[in-house]
């Protein structure tokens, strides 16, 4: 079985002068991650920020964390929050009340995916390994590797369901870690979220549909079009959530309800912006809009009744992800700022360097 291993960072003075267009390092012990250009001696900083919004009132303010850099993947379970970040190859578990840091899992690929289970988290990396994370502590097992092109995981009925983009879907027993069922979707799949009784909905066609996956049968029993492309999903209930937007459209987005039983969409609501992320939980329905990395974005809350969305609270950078923990709504945010660099392959020293642990872009 495959254990978990230390990622450890290149020195800059080990970059290869041919790779120099593009490389990435740490600058220091913190949450910063750059991207540098030799032609102009910058570089971007990326960090990734946890907020936890007081759903009670809309103007309390809003603790954060640093989480790692890149843009984190959420999960609430076994009482703690758990944030998967992809470019520092992480996962990173918080306490639910202080947002304090306890325990971080580093991985030698990126982790795109994250998913609670029963007795453990689940993870899922860029080049296909299946991770199970013990809440406990314990070291993290790689269970199996599934393929690359990973899209996004799932669990239902005691199966960590994986989803390819080329649309296959691979079914872990959750108890054992052995594949127990594989199936397919259309091509072009993205977004992947678990119904009652474990059957799966799936954007597919480069998400121009969803589809609905049977366990069981391990094959497509449904499908359902629509107009734009699903950037988001999430189910409360019966009711599937769809968040959608057209690709040369940035200010405009479509929220969809659809009745996941007769498989129809029930009411339609224009968003202020691209849809970038969702979360349901009972009645609460939470979604957030705005660029890729621009600096404001916007959280809407969805009426449960009407499917309707109103604008909820506006960030100082765009949400990547969502979750709900014990009254509190977890937005996962990304910010870029640009910083000086030291090399010596720029040709000597440049600045000085203001990437410590740095404050947060918060809400407003």
């Amino acid at each position: 079985m495959r254990t978990l291993s230390e990622g450890v960072a290149k020195p800059i003075d080990d970059i290869a002068p041919s790779r120099r267009a593009r490389w990435s390092l740490w600058l220091k012990p913190s949450y910063w991650h750059t991207t540098a250009d030799p032609g102009t001696n910058t570089a971007t900083a990326t960090t990734s920020w946890i907020h936890a919004f007081d759903t009670a009132d809309r103007s309390a303010p809003a603790p954060w964390a640093g989480t790692g850099h890149g843009r984190g993947a959420i999960a609430v379970a076994h009482g703690a929050i758990w944030v998967a970040n992809r470019a520092s190859r992480t996962v990173a578990r918080l306490e639910p009340d202080s947002l304090e840091m306890s325990a971080i899992q580093r991985f030698r690929k990126r982790p795109v995916a994250i998913a609670a289970g029963p007795n453990a988290i689940w993870a899922v990396g860029a080049n296909g390994w299946l991770w199970r994370i013990w809440p406990d502590g314990r070291q993290a097992e790689g269970l199996a590797r599934l393929g690359r092109g990973v899209a996004d995981i799932a669990v239902a009925d005691e199966m960590a369901w994986v989803l390819r983009r080329n649309g296959r879907v691979v079914g872990v027993e959750l108890a054992s870690g052995e594949i127990a069922a594989e199936g397919k979707v259309p091509r072009g799949a993205a977004h992947m979220t678990a119904a009652h009784g474990g059957a799966l909905w799936i954007s597919c066609r480069r998400g121009r549909a969803l589809a609905l996956f049977d366990p069981q049968a391990e094959r497509t029993t449904a499908e359902i079009p629509l107009p734009q492309r699903i950037r988001c999903l999430a189910i409360a209930g019966d009711t599937l959530y769809a968040g959608c937007a057209r690709h040369r459209s940035p200010g405009r987005g479509w929220l969809y309800a659809i009745d996941s039983r007769l498989h129809q969409v029930i009411s339609t609501a224009e968003l202020p912006g691209q849809p970038r992320a969702i979360t349901a939980d009972g009645g609460e329905i939470w979604i957030a809009c705005g660029k890729s990395l621009e600096r404001e974005g916007k959280i809407l809350r969805v009426d449960a009744g009407s499917g309707q969305a109103s604008e909820w609270r506006t960030t100082d950078w765009t949400v990547g992800s969502l979750a709900l923990s014990d009254g509190a709504l977890l937005a996962s945010m990304s910010i870029e700022v640009p910083v000086p660099v030291v090399s010596p392959h720029f040709g000597g020293a440049v600045g000085g360097g203001g990437c410590g642990d740095g404050g947060g872009g918060g809400g407003n």
